[in-house]
Parts: structure tokens; C-alpha cells; sequence
């Protein structure tokens, strides 16, 4: 079963279209599971074959369902029988997975994929075509990717409801007398969802935007917008570590898109002064410690956190904002508080 994938592999490598070779690489894994069932399925059935023809056996009543005649007696085309029924169903699980892990890999794209801002060409394939609509913004194209993520899962669930004899009618049923008590245990999925279409109707972001979102009290969040889902935004920060953020947090803290203000040369400056370690002394002979305090300044605009009496490990933990551009720089000067004369300088 290494051939084929490893065959596979080498043929993309020798595609120069990504899509087609984005297409190749999305079979290895189905390819490989189909064979290894198909591989099964046939060594299962030939052993099966090669059971002794007077092969008769008084089963107990835990076994009563081979005895296909209802003789009392099992023998080796009984077995033979039930045995090739039940992988020939177990063969369509399989397979039935495998085309819908490939459907849906191969409708999401390749993680170097970019879009381009440009209208799509009639040159370029559907593919293309159905990754430049889904990846634009949150829009009604994803709620057709998802419906589509939807239906792939049905058909793959379907084939493995059957085989456990599981009537779908009754899944049916039993979902719809749960709905209200699923709607109270997913009360937080709802919430994302309906952050979701807000987020659909406002269109505050887009696949490729840098953006930070976040409180005070929380942690802040900052990073490359790569997928836009129903229920949450994954970003990638910069150092390449993916964060899946739940969108109802995306509507009830300030979002700030630091591409657009990049753009257009100008954005909002985030500073946090949490803490200082270790400081000099400058009043050994006043009070015993110095009394810190930090001076934030970008170009004309200056900000002063309080004084910290008596300590040389201060915390502040304290937030501003700045309007700057690319080119202004940050200062950040840490002083000694002085009731008489200049305050001592304890840092740059």
C-alpha cells in the first residue's frame, strides 16, 4: 500500500499548477485507506473461503445468528455468507470516508495559498474559483462551505448508520425531542453563531488582515486572519502559532484591523507597562527605595504611569494608546520621584 501514495507524491511533484498538485496530495491519505480496506476485504473473505465445506457446528445462543437456515447447525457457507454481507458493508463505510475526507480536504486550500485581490480569471480552474469565494470574508459563500462540510459528514454517516442497523428515522426523532435541551446545553455555540452573522453583515475583516482584539482583563490577541468560520476566526500570530478566537469575543471586545491602518500610514499604538525588576537605588539615605514611576512618549504625545513608593520590583500594569505611524519610535523612561529637586533617571 506505500507504492501508490508514494507514486501519488511523485506525481504532484511534477505538476506545476498547485491546484492540481493541492488535488493529488489530498488523495494520498484516501488513496492509502482505501487500499488497506480493499486489502482487508479480500484477504478477510479468502480465509473465510478456505473454511472446511463439512464444517458443522452447534453454536450456543449468542452465536444463533450465523445459523442462517435456522437448522440449529452453522456451517461453512453460513459463515462465508455472513461474513462477505458484513465487509462488503463495511467496504462502503470505508470508502465512503475516504471520498468525504478527500471532498473535504480538497475544498479548503493549501496553507501557502494566497488570494489575490484580483478579479478571477476565466483561465483558472473552479477550484480556484470556489477558493476565492470562500476565502474573501465571511460572507454567504462560507455558509455554502459549511453546508457543504455538513452534507459530507451526512454521507459519511450514513453508510455506518446502516451497518449498525440503526433506523436514521429514529436519529431524527431523537434529535428533534432533544432540540430544546441541545439549545440550552450549546447556549455558547449560539452566541458564536449569532456573532457570526453579525460578522457577516458588517464584514469588519478579511483572510489576510492583521488584527488584535482583546480587553484589559483579558489576554490581547494579535495575529494574520487565515479562516473565518460560523463559530470562530483563526489567526496566526507571528510566530507561526495558530489561535482560534470564538467570534462572540470578536463582537463584544474592540477589534482593531491594523492592516487598513497600516495602509494608510497611520494606526493605533497598544502600550502595556506591566512591571520593572531589580531597579537602582537613589535614595539610600531618604526613604531606603527608590519610587518609580514610567514616562511613555511617541513623537509629542507623552503618558506617566503612577509612582510606586518604596520598591525597586514596582508594578504598574497600566495601558495606553498612541496615534503613530511606522516610522515614529516608542520611549519608554523609568525615574526615581523626588519630593525635592530632579527625579533620578533609572532606566531608558
Amino acid at each position: 500500500t506505500n507504492g501508490i501514495p508514494a507514486a501519488i507524491i511523485k506525481f504532484a511533484s511534477l505538476k506545476k499548477d498547485s491546484g492540481s498538485k493541492h488535488v493529488l496530495l489530498c488523495l494520498v491519505k484516501p488513496m492509502t485507506l482505501l487500499c488497506q480496506a480493499t486489502l482487508y476485504f479480500c484477504a478477510t473473505n479468502i480465509a473465510m473461503a478456505a473454511l472446511p465445506h463439512d464444517l458443522a457446528l452447534h453454536p450456543p445462543k449468542l452465536f444463533r445468528f450465523l445459523d442462517l437456515d435456522g437448522n440449529g447447525v452453522i456451517e461453512a457457507y453460513e459463515v462465508e455468507s455472513f461474513v462477505y454481507q458484513q465487509s462488503v458493508k463495511l467496504l462502503c463505510c470505508v470508502y465512503a470516508l475516504a471520498v468525504a475526507k478527500f471532498c473535504s480536504a480538497v475544498k479548503k486550500p493549501p496553507r501557502d495559498w494566497k488570494r489575490e485581490n484580483d478579479v478571477f480569471k476565466e483561465r483558472e480552474s473552479m477550484l480556484y474559483w470556489y477558493w476565492h469565494r470562500t476565502s474573501t470574508r465571511f460572507c454567504w459563500w462560507s455558509v455554502v462551505d459549511w453546508l457543504v462540510s455538513v452534507g459530507l459528514v451526512c454521507c459519511a454517516t450514513y453508510p455506518w448508520l446502516r451497518l449498525l442497523a440503526v433506523d436514521v428515522r429514529v436519529v431524527a426523532a431523537a434529535g428533534t425531542t432533544t432540540g430544546l435541551a441541545a439549545g440550552f446545553a450549546a447556549q455558547k455555540m449560539l452566541s458564536n453563531a449569532a456573532a457570526g452573522i453579525l460578522i457577516l453583515i458588517s464584514k469588519p475583516y478579511t483572510i489576510g488582515d492583521f488584527i488584535e482584539t482583546g480587553h484589559l482583563d483579558l489576554r490581547f490577541h494579535r495575529g494574520t486572519v487565515r479562516e473565518i468560520s460560523w463559530h470562530s476566526t483563526l489567526l496566526e500570530t507571528n510566530e507561526g502559532i495558530d489561535i482560534y478566537i470564538p467570534n462572540s469575543q470578536l463582537v463584544d471586545y474592540p477589534t482593531l484591523v491594523l492592516t487598513r491602518q497600516s495602509m494608510s500610514g497611520k494606526f493605533r499604538l497598544s502600550v502595556r507597562v506591566l512591571a520593572a525588576y531589580d531597579l537602582a537605588n537613589r535614595d539610600p539615605w531618604y526613604r531606603g527605595r527608590s519610587d518609580p514611576y514610567v514616562i511613555a512618549r511617541v513623537r509629542d504625545t507623552t503618558f506617566r504611569t503612577g509612582t510606586v513608593p518604596n520598591c525597586l520590583n514596582p508594578v504598574w500594569d497600566e495601558h495606553f494608546e498612541f496615534d503613530a505611524s511606522m516610522s515614529d519610535r516608542l520611549e519608554l523612561d523609568v525615574f526615581d520621584f523626588d519630593l525635592m529637586g530632579k527625579d533620578d533617571s533609572l532606566g531608558h
